[in-house]
């Protein structure tokens, strides 16, 4: 029974949601059944155990760490003693935790618990505060959380961290915008329903009655909305008594009606509605009337006009209008609470705008500065992109436009928070703008509007997110920050007792005794480098560490018997250390009498003073005595004890060390010297201080540094961490200047090493840029040229190039110079060239003007061509998409990145994209580039064609002279007919049409007055049986209508064609298909793009030498300077006849029969006959 029990509850639980009153009282049943099971349990030890459901619900381990929650289960069980379940607290953490996608999963179980700091240990440096849910479930329990805006918090930070952490389009970060929105929702729900943490802030009692007088709130707007629904439900058709909501209960099948779902978006049906009420998700009444609006509206868009489908949803939605009205107005919270209650949720309603997220904010403004913009006559200019038309209306919309959208759809994502980005915003927007462009005429005023506005979204785009693509990482900058980091590193690393190993290696001669004839080279000469910027390749920075150390381990080798000990260091160490072990064998014969001072040749000298002491042999400087002790023997002479400081040259040390000005050595010497001996007083300082602070009355030749203690046993130098020296009677006063660190060879350095070196090798380390060695590679090729040698890698021009390698052609009469791949390359007679596509950019190509690219695309065309080398203006790198973000070379500025995903067909005027560029396999004696890979991938911006603002500027000078009235009456047909010609058109529709052949007309219509003519050749227009049609009785019915709207005259014509029988419409779409089939014959003469299509070296201006691979394409035509885009170059075309020479057809066809979509026969336009206009972009 427990089992089937726990199956029960689990059945209701993963069935409703978790807010519902059967959620609810399952887990009150779940309560009262607990005790029950537990005494069970130690009655009945030996029996049956219970399920393992019941086993984690009633043992559940509060460990850190561990969640134990069986499928479908939410925390709402672990959580009830504690947290009452209409707490709001507790609900807006359940709708986070318990939120489900359409397959039923869990969306928050990424969130539970912390990610490893083991498999994860960047996480925790990038995230300052890490939380999860298990953390905001152990928050509740213990009651931490005061209000639900502290708990929004904790849920806000564990969803942006996430976002932080993991890369836009990965499977977590959409989780947590999910979630977000989830929050969101909830968050404002539960604001509305005014049960959010602030009413705590009133007396029990209060809260009690607001509890109370909430339910009935719920139940009366429940009723309300379910007499709204049965109202609808239950309406019938007067007469006949057919329920007029069957079509409405259920949505259309996928299977029947495949375009329902292209067309519409967001269908919705009754029965969705139904349980919407019964699992209390509308919080509020407009909520569910706004579902039912939206659900009529889809009827109405996908059904034409006067169907029943169509007046259905007309009726059913005046129907519950006038329900609504009767019922009256909804009782508001206002009408339940107290006056407190009133002013808190007013505040509440005040302050809803603050909770936009930035992405809100950003898409809000983007869309409210399409739609608000106006023209200078004051015109709005996206009143005619706020709907799209119907298919009544206009039918042949939707088969010339496959992606519909208007700025209604957009608006109900946005409201729906699909749009995860601003560019997928901007994507629908110029969807829109497309679509508009493609199927309106080029010279139209909807055509001028939708560039305008596609400007508009763009410039306030730029100004949102900033114009420059700021996720490109600075690659050069990165590459210098990382080799002054390792260069810093090495120099700076440290043995465990603080020394640096690299100062045993500083005094690396910057030549090579065994190989003069290279360039010097050291540390110090590196450092200049580095700091200089002169490495741009990471292998040639460590080629030269490798090649310093490498050298320092031969010259050690080579040396070791090299460095110098100084005659007079040999003697005096030696003497002192006898002299130190006899004086201490006598000093215990004599009698001391020890003192803090004594006075000597008119100076006070102290116990902590530094003093120089005359040298034991002559020739030699003053011994540095630090003062430890001072006495007088019985003989009454005067005595000093303390520690012997060692000057450089009293050191053992490499020939090769340098030392700082000044500086001293604190040895492990300590002896006794007659206070007669004393010849001055002198001062030795720490490295730290010296530099900074300067001693009060001594000369600067009495003063001296010390960094290091000397070890005359060992022979070996030790850095000095803490100066622990007595403090003397000197004072320290701070220099008014630092002193440089300056360092200084060694006495015994080999005189040859003199400075003028270094000065010629600063002279050659202004060069420029340190390259990687290289050489030229031959190659041989089987099938070459004779006299030609081949390369894979050749320097011309100070330039080295190797096979795919990308370069700049100079290329005259273009704004930017093209790009070719070398894929061969070779000298002959001493010039060179090199062979390979040509890769072209945007303005070279046919498109809308609402196309966008992304920066610095280019596109693989299909010419190939042999080009001199002497054409090459500078070097590039063409990336794939993928490439392109996620690496970069080292070599090249980022300016000289170019993308390339697609190929451009001259052939056909498309762009069709490829998986990748070409690889090349090279030889291991060719130099590779060296790739710099990116931690996250970049982000590409796309900007607008360069024909936008050159198409705008040639509309707005169309349209500046036109008046007010002239723009409104443009979307309609073009001119009045005459009545001389209505006799004719109306006799033609009942004779001559069935039986006069349709040949294309030549004429050139109004409507292309405005394009040049090679794109009205190009031009291609979608040619369709209705749109011949159409085409014929549009100026028929204006003729009987002229007061009608081109909406009117396009429905009266879809009117017409619905009507027409099925064999009517047979003959005009095998008229439409000749008409198709002669269009594309006429643009197949045209010559293609000269933009596109021209040689590279006929844009140069420079002829190579002709060679087996040809000069240009060979399918490819010269370009003529008499190209006008209606024949093959040079051609002429003679009036009346077409481009291949074939006469045209007589000018006396009937007019009712010679008109296309976009085109006027000639009989047109000598009848006045207006040309056809696309009306609504849509």
């Amino acid at each position: 029974m427990a089992k089937d029990i726990d199956l029960l509850v689990k059945n209701a639980k993963t069935y409703n949601e978790p807010g519902s009153q059967v959620f609810k009282v399952n887990l009150q049943l779940r309560m009262t059944l607990t005790p029950s099971r537990r005494f069970s349990n130690k009655r009945f030890a030996q029996g049956d155990r219970l399920s393992a459901i019941t086993m984690a619900l009633q043992y559940e381990s509060d460990e850190e760490g561990s969640v134990h929650y069986d499928e479908g289960e939410s925390e709402a069980e672990s959580l009830t003693s504690n947290i009452d379940m209409s707490n709001p607290i507790f609900q807006l953490y359940e709708a986070v935790r318990g939120a489900r996608n359409s397959q039923g999963q869990l969306i928050s179980e990424p969130f539970l618990q912390l990610p490893s700091r083991k498999d994860y240990p960047d996480y925790y440096q990038q995230i300052s505060q890490p939380t999860c849910l298990h953390q905001i479930k152990n928050k509740m329990k213990n009651n931490e959380y005061e209000s639900v805006e502290h708990i929004n918090a904790d849920l806000t930070l564990l969803l942006e961290n996430a976002k932080r952490y993991n890369v836009p389009h990965s499977s977590i970060y959409k989780r947590a915008l999910k979630l977000q929105h989830i929050q969101q929702v909830s968050r404002k729900e539960l604001l509305q329903r005014a049960e959010d943490d602030g009413d705590s802030m009133l007396s029990s009692a209060t809260s009690d009655t607001s509890s109370t007088k909430r339910k009935s709130l719920q139940t009366h707007l429940k009723n309300r909305m379910k007499a709204l629904l049965v109202a609808v439900t239950e309406a019938r058709e007067a007469g006949t008594g057919r329920r007029l909501c069957d079509l409405f209960m259920v949505k259309p099948s996928k299977k029947d009606y495949p375009d329902y779902y292209k067309v519409i978006l967001e269908p919705m049906d009754l029965r969705t509605i139904e349980h919407n009420i019964r699992s209390d998700k509308y919080m509020t009444e407009d909520s569910m009337v706004e579902d039912m609006k939206l659900m009529f509206r889809n009827a109405r868009h996908y059904n034409e006009e006067g169907s029943q489908v169509y007046n259905d949803a007309d009726i059913l939605e005046k129907i519950m209008e006038d329900k609504r009205r009767d019922l009256g107005p909804a009782m508001d919270d206002d009408d339940m609470t107290s006056p407190k209650l009133k002013i808190r949720k007013n505040s509440i309603s005040l302050k809803k705008s603050k909770y936009l997220t930035p992405l809100q904010q950003k898409l809000n403004e983007l869309y409210e500065a399409v739609k608000n913009y106006t023209d200078k006559r004051g015109r709005r200019l996206s009143t005619i992109f706020l709907r799209l038309p119907t298919r009544a209306e206009l039918p042949d919309y939707y088969i010339a436009i496959k992606k519909p959208v208007d700025m209604e759809k957009i608006r109900s994502h946005m409201l729906a928070n699909k749009y995860q980005d601003v560019d997928a915003l901007v994507e629908d927007f110029v969807l829109m703008f497309n679509n508009a462009c493609t199927y309106n005429e080029p010279e139209s005023l909807i055509y001028r509007d939708a560039l305008l506005l596609h400007r508009v979204l763009l410039e306030t785009r730029r100004d949102l997110e900033g114009g420059e693509d700021t996720h490109v990482p600075d690659v050069p900058r990165l590459i210098q920050e990382l080799i002054r980091s390792l260069f810093v590193s090495v120099l700076g690393h440290q043995d465990d007792e603080g020394r640096c190993y690299s100062d045993s290696l500083a005094e690396i001669p910057a030549a090579d005794p065994a190989n003069p004839e290279k360039p010097p080279l050291n540390f110090e000469i590196i450092r200049k480098n580095v700091d200089r910027g002169r490495y741009k390749r990471l292998d040639v920075f460590q080629d030269h560490m490798f090649e310093v150390l490498e050298k320092a381990r031969r010259l050690n080798r080579c040396r070791g018997a090299a460095a110098v000990l100084h005659p007079h260091q040999r003697r005096g160490v030696r003497g002192g250390q006898n002299q130190e072990r006899r004086g201490e064998k006598g000093s215990w014969q004599v009698q001391r009498t020890y003192s803090q001072d004594c006075s000597f040749k008119d100076s006070m000298y102290h116990v902590g003073d530094y003093v120089y002491v005359e040298p034991a042999e002559p020739n030699l400087q003053p011994h540095i005595i630090y003062i430890e002790r001072l006495w007088q023997d019985d003989t009454g002479e005067k005595w000093l004890y303390g520690c012997w400081f060692y000057r450089p040259n009293e050191t053992f040390h490499l020939a090769t060390r340098k030392f700082l000005e000044k500086e001293v050595f604190k040895s492990d010497y300590y002896n006794k010297a007659p206070v007669s001996k004393i010849l001055g007083k002198c001062v030795v300082m720490f490295v730290k201080e010296y530099f900074k602070l300067y001693p009060e009355g001594f000369r600067p030749e009495d003063v001296y540094v010390c960094e290091s203690r000397y070890s005359a046993k060992s022979k070996s130098f030790k850095k000095i961490k803490l100066w622990a020296m007595p403090l003397s009677s000197v004072r320290f006063v701070p220099r008014e200047v630092p002193l440089p660190v300056v360092r200084v060879a060694s006495m015994f350095a080999p005189k040859q090493e003199e400075k003028p070196a270094e000065v010629v090798d600063e002279g050659k380390m202004t060069d420029g840029v340190l390259d990687k060695e290289r050489e030229d590679v031959p190659l041989d090729v089987t099938n070459g040229e004779p006299g030609c040698q081949y390369y894979e890698q050749l320097c011309y021009n100070n330039l080295w190039l190797k096979v795919g390698d990308c370069v700049y052609i100079g290329s005259h009469g273009l704004v930017r110079h093209r790009v070719g791949r070398i894929e061969k390359m070779w000298m002959r007679d001493g010039a060179g060239y090199f062979f390979g596509p040509i890769f072209i950019h945007p303005e070279e190509t046919e498109h809308e003007p609402t196309k966008m690219f992304y920066k610095k695309e280019v596109f693989l065309s299909n010419l190939e061509e042999t080009c001199p080398m002497t054409c090459i203006i500078g070097k590039c790198v063409v990336a794939s998409f993928k490439e392109y973000l996620s690496c970069r070379p080292t070599e090249v500025a980022e300016a000289n990145v170019l993308l390339c995903e697609s190929r451009y067909i001259e052939s056909e005027k498309q762009m069709k994209k490829f998986k990748g560029l070409k690889r090349f396999s090279l030889s291991g004696k060719v130099v590779e580039d060296e790739t710099y890979y990116f931690r996250k991938l970049i982000v590409p911006q796309k900007e607008p064609s360069p024909l936008l603002d050159k198409k705008i500027e040639e509309l707005e000078a169309k349209f500046a002279d036109m008046t007010d009235e002239e723009l409104e009456d443009l979307g309609d047909d073009d001119g009045d007919l005459g009545d001389h010609s209505l006799p004719q058109m109306q006799a033609s529709m009942s004779s001559d049409m069935d039986i006069m052949p349709y040949t294309p007309p030549q004429s050139t219509p109004k409507s292309l007055k405005g394009l040049s003519k090679k794109e009205r050749a190009t031009r291609k227009i979608n040619m369709s049986g209705y749109i011949l049609f159409s085409s014929e009785m549009r100026a028929v019915i204006k003729a009987q209508h002229p007061d009608f709207s081109f909406g009117d005259l396009s429905r009266l014509v879809g009117t017409e064609w619905r009507n027409l029988d099925s064999s009517r419409k047979a003959e005009y779409e095998e008229r439409a298909a000749k008409v198709a089939e002669q269009q594309e014959r006429d643009r197949a003469h045209h010559h293609s793009s000269p933009r596109a299509g021209t040689p590279v070296g006929a844009l140069m201006g420079v002829v190579p030498p002709p060679t087996p691979m040809g000069m240009l394409n060979p399918s490819m035509t010269p370009v003529s300077a008499g190209f006008d885009g209606l024949g093959p170059a040079g051609s002429t075309t003679v009036p009346g006849t077409r481009p291949d020479g074939t006469a045209c057809p007589s000018p006396t066809l009937h007019p009712a029969v010679c008109v296309s979509s976009g085109q006027i026969s000639a009989a047109a336009a000598l009848g006045g006959v207006p040309p056809i206009h696309r009306g609504p972009y849509s």
